[in-house]
């Protein structure tokens, strides 16, 4: 595909993807929708990818290459993954301080016939942010930074990010974790999207926060003040990013490569697609059904670009650190590993216990079971979700994700005297929800499964 071409498929995904974010998001001043899960960081890698002319834009579901020595929970699962319509799904469980169990299933490539492996890498969507609070949070243990600190003491932009209803009111780090800021998705998409388009890349955040910015629209801000209202904010993370950027003075992508993937042994993963091997990437496919029959939409895994003397702090958005974390559920049970353990990674302590304990505790709580049972976020720490609604009798914490037809999910006991978790990545399925129920069914009934399989009895 030529680059006029490129562009102009790439701009028809842009205006699709602008009308599907004004219907599931909004301005929820007390608390936000389940809809929300729907993350609008969906479209922003898109710039860099491109369609290979001899694969179909529609792909039917092809039956899966199971093998001859499928266990009991093998064809438990298949028999899942196609009640689903699932494309390919890794899953693993942590108990204690061992992963003990892992599989794959189904396609990295449908169209190719290429089966899912352990190794593969998928994009985690939204659980990125997750690690995006965890590198911010190195730098509070180091004293570079305050939680509580206006962004802008740290920020070196020719704009303040403050609230045009609430000009008075700082927006703090913690804020943007907790997604109280204030600051909306309004045109994040169109920012991310034109500011990946230059290499070099001249837009900033004062294009979104200026006055007179590119990107400065009034669906940019909640009327509510910082610190008042929870309001789910892909943009707030960008904005943390590029605080973490100007206080470590490297690129967001290299410092959590550094920072938190390294000390976490997470070898095939990473922010930045140009560092792994593109064909162990798993493409991304949207469940279609027409007239009885299931097909995929798919897209290609993003290329990722090395952007020329790009100044650390400017834009934070260039590598996705909302929602663009490439990896797989092993290298992701050593998130939940350190989690559970408190920073601990094989008996050593990788990350100070202090700032996990900071993390997971409650920061905003938004709603309850009763008042909204269907609502996935009801309390929140810092880049972390806390909730009720998996297993009952336990809290469990972690995050999930959507994006592309992706599901992702990690989540993880903490004060147990015998903690664990699961770790759920599809890259594309049906994402049917029961009624008042906050997860998609698929989760449920894979979790369920897994749970009885390898947990219940064994605490």
């Amino acid at each position: 595909m030529n680059e006029n071409a490129l562009l102009l498929w790439l701009g028809m995904l842009l205006l699709c993807s602008a009308g599907c974010r004004h219907a599931l998001t909004g301005d929820p001043l007390s608390g936000g929708t389940s809809q929300q899960r729907n993350e609008i960081e969906t479209t922003a890698v898109s710039e860099t990818v491109s369609k290979e002319s001899k694969e179909p834009e529609e792909i039917p579901f092809k039956p899966y290459r199971k093998g001859s020595n499928l266990t009991d929970l093998d064809t438990t699962i298949y028999q899942i993954m196609e009640r689903y319509q699932v494309a390919g799904m890794q899953a693993a469980v942590v108990v204690g301080d061992s992963i003990v169990w892992n599989g794959a299933y189904g396609w990295l490539d449908i169209y190719k016939e290429t089966p899912l492996q352990p190794e593969h890498s998928i994009r985690i969507a939204s659980i990125s942010k997750s690690f995006t609070g965890l590198a911010a949070m190195t730098l509070v243990h180091r004293g570079k930074l305050d939680l509580d600190e206006d962004i802008n003491t740290y920020l070196d932009l020719p704009v303040s990010i403050r609230n045009p209803h609430h000009p008075e009111v700082p927006i703090t780090s913690r804020q943007l974790m907790n997604h109280t800021s204030s600051i909306l998705n309004g045109q994040y998409v169109e920012y991310v999207f034109a500011s990946r388009a230059q290499n070099p890349v001249t837009y900033t955040l004062a294009d979104y926060f200026g006055e007179n910015g590119n990107f400065n629209k009034p669906e940019n801000w909640s009327k509510s003040a910082p610190g008042e209202t929870f309001s789910y904010s892909n943009m707030g993370t960008i904005v943390l990013a590029a605080v973490i950027e100007k206080v470590s003075g490297q690129q967001f992508s290299r410092y959590a490569q550094r920072k938190v993937l390294t000390p976490l042994r997470m070898r095939h993963s990473g922010f930045n697609p140009m560092e792994l091997d593109k064909e162990r990437v798993a493409k991304m496919y949207n469940r279609q059904e027409k007239d009885g029959q299931v097909s995929f939409g798919w897209t290609a895994a993003p290329t990722g670009g090395l952007y020329k003397d790009y100044v650390p702090g400017s834009n934070g958005g260039l590598h996705s650190p909302q929602g663009g974390l490439l990896t797989n559920a092993l290298d992701l049970s050593q998130f939940v590993l350190a989690m559970t353990s408190y920073g601990k990674i094989a008996n050593r302590q990788v990350f100070p216990r202090g700032i996990i304990e900071t993390m997971h505790q409650p920061s905003v709580h938004i709603t309850t079971r009763e008042e909204a049972p269907a609502e996935l976020y009801k309390k929140k720490g810092l880049c972390i979700h806390i909730t009720d609604d998996h297993i009952p009798g336990y809290t469990f914490y972690g995050h999930s994700g959507n994006a592309y037809g992706i599901i992702s999910h990690m989540y993880y006991t903490m004060n147990l005297p015998r903690n664990f978790g699961f770790v759920v990545i599809i890259n594309g399925c049906n994402m049917v929800k029961r009624d008042r129920r906050p997860f998609r069914s698929i989760e449920e009934d894979i979790i369920a499964l897994l749970y009885d399989s390898f947990v219940q009895g064994n605490l």
